[in-house]
């Protein structure tokens, strides 16, 4: 095959692919809008698209001089089947239009005066695309797009993965040296171990995620060993083993400890003084893996697993549970926690449909667990002897041949009025086996129980309940030892944090734990719901410790006949708008909680929620609906009344005021609110078209949803944004997306390009991320954004004019990155936790002065 009748699409983009591992060789990939996937490119492809784009390849050109001919013409082929190439001449399209300066390399140049790292990498957001005489790619560095020849493109794409520069400029043509120093110079290949900045915790959830795919490959055959348990022998001392099990194949739920179950392991040992030690070896692991718990088992033998079922556990559990059955019926398997169904025909089915479960234990599970254990002692060395003693054990539904249906269900245990006699799980030695070095997080309970009754919600079985508090002493040793061990997130387990007035000395004891240790770095909690000012007291005094917190106003929607539906009109709008005035006005974070799916919800309403956050500069993080086993909404009367469908997950699918289709329409419309309004990437520029076009910045996001869905060839860069770049993960730079945006807004809005766009774009494009630029970086705008930004409101509902920005003067802004956000390589960093996304660098416009933390999963 010949390249003389090939011509390569105008629309077409090359980008690097993140690997789904990051330890994983990244790639080149290639699309074009409307191609359903993006191709993988090898070096062969990636330099004939530049010759065929350069036209360098065509008949009458120079060639290179050494090119392997069955290699080129196989990757021809390739580019044709793919898409990325047609037969003919080029395609009469438009390409983007370069209104910016093209830079070229003088490769004549004298070298640079600056050292070159010794390895080199591409910059993660790397792009390039079509030009009118080859490839360009924009330089955040310079704001200028740089001409790329295929000689430059040979040499950048030695450098997808880490290379030594030596090295591969021993293999390339002479001029590749300076093709190498202006890229550098250019923001274009970076140091392959640049400074990450002191935002970023490295971590080892790259070896935990490692081990969690392959155990997804071989969770049977690591069980499988167990056949030889036959020959395992009885402890010498006659101990019965006690394995606690909290396996799951989800790398970030296995990096925290499992407080629920070290609970009831602290308890148990405890228990009447220590006597259960007497009759059970409690085998000090937790276990988070199926090949830990295979060794341990054919070390001990057979005796009691206790597992804790989470929706993020359930499947592994139900697994190995089976495979232990199997392999011996001493075993004594015991399943509780949330996803154990307590209504008693819901129990009774998942029983019958998991025969290999001896016993489920409903409620609180450290009382109930030790008295299980302490009957079961009644048949020393042979705990599963003991099942049909149960029968005065509170809280149990268990196995019993001597029942007509086969189960017998005791009565309900009444929670414990003083959940002090529980002893604490970090400080009592439970976690002392576990392996620090592997932990991101730690699971911290000041208080249970919820006095609301949400019917989508099973906060520990505990809502409608009293709130019971554990002693601030214990707390504050609890928070301690978690900083002393360097765990550097702290999730609290309390329904509505804030909602107490010793929240606040709980919040500065995390703060003293930061400043002496160093940690923890960040703080996640479930904030009061009818929250008030103490919530920002507590969200200041993490700040002001340099712990990453925010405020997080669980709102879930503002719909009133939905609230009404699944019972929380008790908690009133009005109070999150007014907590929004007061975090505004002290500079703090706050971000609010939506979901979708809930019974009287409908694609217009959620639309109506996500104006709402909007009009607030709110960003709302969107959770969907699940029918959690023993939450009111899993009750079969109210599922029938509201027409309730799950999927296989429980996850709600239709309602009787949506259907499946709308549903569809919610996710998508949740798509580019997240990216487009939440990460910021036109959070500046929907108000512009709110306040000074009239267009609600919800309408322009439906509308944007339906043109890319119907026609993505018509804007290339915007097209890409919106389906492959997640949290404002552009590559290739920002100016071609917002090339796009000028020209969709004139065709499809009528609003064509004048000074106070320029002026919003310009300011847009200067707060978002980007890698290669320096700082502090000056903006110079024909009107003052600022001004006119806080004339508005500034996302208060306090505002005091409405002029347009038009009739503003020209101002220079000063952009700053103190937070090392441009340096970040979201291939292998990235947030814990999603609620405040918005990547926004610092300038007078920035709303709160949030503190960043970001995860190393290398």
């Amino acid at each position: 095959m010949t390249s003389d009748r090939l011509a390569v699409s105008p629309r077409l983009i090359i980008a690097l692919h993140p690997p789904p591992h990051p330890r994983e060789p990244r790639k080149l990939v290639g699309w074009v809008p409307g191609l359903r996937n993006r191709v993988l490119l090898d070096r062969t492809h990636a330099i004939a698209l530049a010759e065929l784009s350069s036209g360098r390849a065509r008949p009458g050109r120079a060639q290179p001089a050494a090119r392997d001919e069955a290699a080129w013409t196989a990757a021809l082929k390739g580019l044709l089947r793919s898409g990325l190439c047609t037969e003919g001449d080029p395609e009469p399209g438009r390409f983007p239009p370069f209104d910016a300066e093209i830079e070229r390399c003088d490769v004549d140049a004298a070298p640079a005066s600056r050292p070159t790292p010794a390895r080199l990498q591409l910059a993660w957001n790397f792009a390039m695309r079509p030009g009118p005489e080859g490839f360009l790619a924009f330089s955040a560095r310079c704001r200028r797009y740089l001409f790329l020849s295929p000689d430059a493109v040979a040499v950048l794409v030695s450098f997808v993965n880490e290379a030594g520069v030596d090295a591969v400029l021993a293999e390339a043509a002479p001029q590749a040296r300076a093709w190498v120093e202006w890229l550098v110079s250019r923001g274009v290949l970076v140091a392959a171990q640049a400074d990450q900045g002191e935002r970023v915790v490295r971590t080892r959830l790259a070896d935990v995620k490692g081990s969690c795919v392959a155990e997804q490959v071989r969770l049977s055959d690591e069980i499988a060993g167990l056949s030889a348990l036959s020959a395992t022998p009885p402890r010498p001392d006659g101990r019965a083993p006690v394995y606690l099990v909290s396996a799951t194949t989800d790398a970030e739920v296995r990096s925290q400890l499992p407080l629920a179950l070290g609970a009831i392991l602290a308890h148990a040992r405890s228990y009447e003084g220590g006597a259960l030690s007497d009759t059970y070896h409690f085998v000090p692991e937790l276990f988070v893996t199926p090949a830990a718990l295979r060794d341990a088992v054919l070390e001990h033998g057979p005796g009691v697993v206790l597992f804790s079922d989470y929706a993020w556990t359930l499947k592994s559990h139900l697994r190995i549970s089976t495979m232990l059955k199997a392999a011996s019926p001493e075993f004594v398997t015991v399943h509780g926690g949330p996803s154990v169904p307590a209504h008693a025909e819901e129990l009774s089915r998942f029983l019958a449909q998991h025969d290999h479960i001896d016993v489920a234990v409903r409620g609180e599970g450290e009382p109930t667990t030790a008295e299980l254990l302490k009957v079961l002692a009644s048949c020393p060395g042979r705990p599963a002897a003991g099942l049909h003693r149960l029968r005065e054990v509170a809280g149990l539904t268990f196995r019993d041949p001597a029942s007509e249906t086969g189960l017998t269900r005791t009565a309900d245990r009444p929670r414990a009025v003083d959940v002090n006699v529980f002893p604490s799980a970090y400080l009592s030695g439970s976690f002392d086996g576990c392996r620090k070095d592997q932990l991101v997080a730690a699971v911290l309970e000041t208080n249970r129980g919820c006095p609301y009754g949400c019917t989508f919600c099973d906060w520990g079985s505990a809502t409608l309940q009293k709130i019971r508090t554990f002693d601030l002493e214990r707390v504050r040793g609890e928070i301690a030892w978690i900083a002393a061990h360097h765990i550097p997130i702290i999730w609290c387990a309390d329904a509505n944090f804030g909602i107490l007035e010793r929240d606040v000395e709980i919040a500065r004891m995390v703060a003293d734990a930061r400043r002496r240790h160093g940690f923890p770095r960040q703080f996640l909690v479930s904030y009061a719901k009818n929250a008030t000012a103490r919530l920002a007291e507590i969200v200041r005094i993490l700040r002001d410790a340099d712990v990453a917190a925010e405020g997080v106003l669980s709102m879930q929607t503002t719909d009133e006949a939905t609230l009404s539906i699944v019972r929380r009109s008790n908690i009133k709008t009005r109070k999150y708008d007014e907590l929004v005035d007061v975090f505004r006005d002290l500079k703090l974070p706050v971000t609010t909680d939506l979901m979708t799916g809930l019974p009287g919800s409908t694609v217009d309403s959620f639309a109506g929620d996500l104006q709402h956050c909007i009009d607030r500069a709110v960003p709302a993080r969107v959770f969907h609906a699940q029918v959690l086993p023993n939450s009111p909404m899993a009750e079969p009367g109210y599922r029938e009344k509201y027409r309730i469908e799950t999927d296989e997950n429980d996850d709600v699918v239709s309602t009787f005021s949506f259907t499946r289709d709308d549903l569809q329409s919610m996710r998508r419309l949740y798509d580019a609110y997240r990216l487009y309004e939440t990460s910021g990437v036109l959070f500046y520029v929907l108000r512009y078209l709110q306040w000074d076009h009239g267009i609600r910045a919800i309408d322009f996001l439906r509308r944007l949803v339906g043109v890319l869905g119907a026609d993505p060839g018509a804007y290339p860069a915007l097209a890409w944004v919106d389906r492959y770049s997640p949290w404002n993960l552009n590559p290739g730079g920002w100016r071609p997306f917002y090339e796009d945006i000028v020209r969709y807004l004139e065709e499809q809005h009528g609003i064509g390009r004048s000074p106070a766009l320029d002026a919003v774009l310009r300011m847009q494009e200067a707060v978002l991320r980007e890698p290669g630029r320096a700082f502090p970086e000056t903006v110079r705008l024909s009107h003052d954004v600022v001004s006119w930004w806080r004339d508005h409101g500034a996302g208060t509902s306090r505002p005091s004019v409405s002029a347009p920005l038009d009739t503003y003067p020209p101002v220079e802004v000063v952009v700053d990155d103190p937070d090392g956000l441009c340096r970040l390589d979201l291939t292998r960093q990235r947030q814990y936790d999603h609620h405040f996304v918005r990547w926004e660098l610092r300038s007078p416009l920035r709303a709160a002065d949030a503190v960043a933390l970001f995860l190393d999963t290398g």
